[in-house]
């Protein structure tokens, strides 16, 4: 199952590719969003203002990144292009996305059996929707996943070294993007699984380089004073961006689900409510989730859902890989084939076009079949209570 499904994704990436250059194929629909969207009509304009988190060139609610992602990005690029005309700068944030996507790729499938399997699955993680969104976004968020995936590799290392640059990983990238800080839960889960102690040095260690690098390098981008504005912008932008046409959780599947004259559906802030509390009960269930698969994917799909938009997938992608090593050797009946599908059209950049109305099927399909994701997880849990 495993070779196929990856052969299968590898496949539809040639087709995404060959279709991208078909009028009519609606392949772009994959990124139906201006050229560096995030970059040129977020970021620069933060980084170049004055106030940048009080009175910025755009919505207060979208100058919402911690000031070390500023500085980070402004260190390679405070030029703007034109369409895909791109500057030198601009070029230089892409390629150090595309870096990140390749480290991120290559720790994540390191411990997969087969030299093959390891580059097929790696090509089909980097042509994996999120990867892309995020690369044609100009997102830091690529940067954070990177900093995740490092982590992955070596929290559980036996070597002390190795451990710290884990947890400083993941406290540099909560310092970037904050959600991050959700995959600290695996700290808990794997003493509870291992009945051990809680590595309390690692945990003191990572929310220490992310508390430094959230708050001090405010003293050189936006001022100290302006704590309070970024704060407020950030739960703005949360609350704005969990009903505003987001990918993930009830309120997206609402929006395709619910017919409504109505542009946005009155009872949206509810949905976005129960994706909330469905994110929180995934982390608390990851806490005592004793399968690396299951404890990737509760504290993955939390990540989804509190990110909102396309490049929250990527966060799927350690779970994916950790099914991978799994399925074939452990797991056998219908709930790994729906799991292979589910993970097929998540993953795939090929866009099946949308018979009714204007764009595709994808980001409604990866949406609802991650709830698949979830229930057959729940499912597989229920039956292996019964037969012990």
């Amino acid at each position: 199952m495993t070779r196929g499904l990856l052969v299968l994704l590898l496949a539809s990436a040639v087709a995404f590719a060959l279709l991208s250059f078909v009028p009519g194929a609606r392949q772009k629909e994959i990124f139906p969003y201006d050229e560096l969207c995030d970059y040129r009509m977020f970021i620069l304009p933060c980084m170049t203002s004055e106030r940048p988190y009080s009175a910025p060139a755009v919505e207060l609610r979208d100058a919402c990144y911690p000031p070390i992602a500023y500085c980070a990005v402004g260190a390679l690029s405070l030029d703007r292009g034109v369409a895909w005309n791109i500057t030198t700068g601009e070029a230089r944030l892409l390629l150090s996305l595309l870096l990140a996507h390749c480290l991120a790729a290559l720790l994540l499938v390191w411990k997969i059996s087969g030299r093959g399997v390891r580059l097929a699955t790696a090509a089909a993680i980097i042509m994996s929707p999120a990867f892309i969104c995020t690369l044609l976004r100009g997102n830091p968020s690529g940067w954070s996943f990177a900093l995740v995936c490092v982590f992955l590799f070596w929290y559980r290392s036996e070597d002390p070294l190795r451990r710290t640059l884990a947890a400083v990983a993941l406290g540099a990238a909560t310092a970037l993007k904050l959600t991050p800080c959700l995959f600290g839960v695996l700290y808990i889960s794997e003493a509870v699984s291992r009945s051990s102690r809680i590595p309390w040095r690692d945990v003191f260690v990572s929310a220490s380089v992310a508390i430094v690098l959230v708050f001090l390098p405010f003293l050189f981008f936006g001022g100290v004073h302006d704590i309070p504005n970024w704060i407020s912008n950030a739960g703005a932008n949360a609350a704005f961006y969990s009903v505003d046409n987001p990918l993930w959780g009830f309120a997206a599947f609402a929006n395709h689900v619910i017919d409504s004259k109505e542009i946005v559906l009155p009872s949206i802030g509810l949905y976005a409510l129960g994706t909330r509390i469905l994110a929180a009960a995934l982390v608390f269930l990851a806490l005592f989730a004793r399968n690396e698969y299951l404890r990737l994917l509760c504290i993955g799909a939390a990540m989804a859902f509190l990110t909102h938009h396309d490049y929250g997938g990527a966060y799927l992608i350690p779970a994916f890989v950790a099914w991978l090593r799994d399925v074939d050797g452990i797991r056998k009946g219908v709930c790994p084939l729906l799991e292979a599908l589910a993970w097929f059209v998540i993953l795939t950049p090929l866009q099946i076009p949308n018979p009714f109305y204007v764009g595709t099927l994808n980001s409604m399909l990866q949406n609802e079949l991650l709830f698949v994701l979830l229930a057959s997880a729940a499912f597989t849990i229920n039956v292996r209570r019964r037969c012990v």
